[in-house]
């Protein structure tokens, strides 16, 4: 049996992403906020590129800051 992927808003995907300012490990803090490491550096490459246009989702296309 297929297991359903979770989708995750964008609202907590920053939060999560500005908590990792505070904290020194975020194998820990993947783990406090139920997500896997790989998908949380996905999430703050994602910021660090973007800043606050990260996460759109629904297909819309980003700008680069450049």
């Amino acid at each position: 049996m297929k297991t359903m992927r979770k989708i995750y808003g964008t609202i907590f995907k920053t939060k999560a992403v500005k908590r990792s300012n505070e904290r020194l490990n975020i194998t820990e803090l993947g783990v406090e906020v139920g997500i896997r490491v790989s998908v949380f550096y996905k999430w703050f490459k994602e910021y660090e590129k973007f800043g606050t246009r990260s996460f759109s989702g629904k297909g819309i296309l980003k700008q680069s800051v450049d």
